[in-house]
């Protein structure tokens, strides 16, 4: 009887054995089946998360450019290179509250601000012309530009004087010719505008006529140096690859500084102290949705927007005149070199220099001045 019930305790066993092993492989199959239909579930929240943020941010009128796959999603950013080479950079707005981790950890807070832009229909300009006419009849076309993290100084008015070329309003533009032969401010008002299509000259033409119109109001007897009497001697106009335009100026107390810096704030630009003094286009310009460049960083002595470099002229005697920054630093203009100034045309304006401009651009630049040399990029 023992030795008869042995098999079927053994059969039994087995049985019980099969039928354990079956049901762990249907839990099993029933347990993974769960987890995809958890990961599919989340997979389509996630792009239905996505989907509407993506319908609200149009509703609200921010564009952006949307890739999805199951492997990579990602915003082509305000500023980024592929914007820039789809030609939208500048209408696109990156998103302002948060700054979604490359490797998909927590998400962190970006800080972002926009300037509040002068009204150019509130600004008393020195000279009547045409650039400010159309300016002042133009509709908004663009919102304020948009600053993200470090940027975020640009917005801070209250320390401009401390932030010296971190308060420029990062431009780029072409310099080459014959594209940029001629520079006018007047380029600046035809829309749209991009780094590719904008000649840099043209925002630094700009700048060159405000800021001596307002030296010249003030009674501080401008005169165009350097290179902007360079240019206005060879070419008429600014030169395309220049990135400064230079103006001599007399008479400035600290008393007159501030003057000069105070009506500079009020047209939009920022003047500052970076050894000599200099003035660049301020965040808030009446232009400065259409001349920002988000690609730029944070400006400094190397990377820099269109600026003016100004050059103290003093008289050092009876006879002769000092002024900053000549290539001799012992040379001294003698009187009948210095004054009485002479007329010259840059666009068609008219602007003072010295008396004698030959011989300091040969004193400057050497006896073939009129022949360009463009500087080494």
């Amino acid at each position: 009887m023992a030795e008869k019930a042995f098999p079927t305790r053994v059969a039994s066993a087995a049985s019980e054995t099969n039928h354990a092993n079956a049901t762990s492989t249907r839990g099993w199959h029933v347990r993974a089946t769960l987890v995809c239909v958890g990961f599919t579930l989340c997979l389509v929240g996630y792009d239905i998360i996505m989907t509407s943020q993506l319908f609200e941010a149009r509703r609200q009128g921010k564009h952006r450019l949307f890739s999805s796959s199951m492997e990579h999603r990602s915003f082509l950013f305000e500023g980024s290179p592929e914007a820039w080479q789809l030609g939208i950079a500048g209408k696109m707005t990156p998103p302002n509250e948060t700054n979604a981790a490359s490797n998909g950890t927590a998400s962190t807070p970006v800080a972002s601000c926009s300037p509040t832009l002068l009204d150019s229909k509130e600004i008393h300009y020195r000279q009547p012309h045409r650039f400010y006419e159309v300016m002042q009849s133009l509709k908004p076309s663009l919102p304020p530009p948009v600053f993200y993290g470090d940027k975020t100084k640009l917005c801070d008015a209250k320390n401009a004087d401390e932030n010296h070329w971190s308060y420029c309003l990062p431009i780029r533009g072409r310099k080459d010719s014959p594209y940029c032969e001629k520079p006018d401010r007047m380029d600046l008002l035809t829309q749209p505008h991009t780094p590719d299509t904008m000649c840099f000259a043209s925002a630094l033409y700009m700048l060159l006529v405000d800021v001596y119109d307002e030296l010249q109001a003030l009674h501080h007897d401008p005169a165009l140096l350097y290179g902007s009497m360079l240019g206005a001697m060879r070419e008429g106009s600014t030169i395309p690859f220049t990135e400064d335009a230079d103006i001599g100026y007399r008479n400035m107390s600290d008393y007159h500084l501030e003057e000069v810096r105070f009506q500079l704030r009020r047209k939009g630009y920022h003047f500052f102290k970076d050894n000599i003094y200099r003035v660049c286009i301020a965040p808030n310009h009446p232009l400065a949705a259409q001349l920002y460049d988000p690609s730029f960083g944070l400006l400094n002595a190397a990377v820099q927007s269109p600026y003016v470099d100004l050059y103290e002229m003093r008289r050092e005697n009876e006879t002769h005149w000092a002024i900053q920054e000549t290539w001799d630093p012992a040379y001294r203009v003698p009187n009948a070199r210095f004054e009485p100034y002479k007329a010259i045309q840059m666009n068609g304006l008219v602007f003072n220099t010295l008396a004698d401009p030959q011989d300091f651009l040969v004193r400057e630049y050497g006896k073939d001045y009129m022949i360009p040399k463009p500087r080494p990029e």
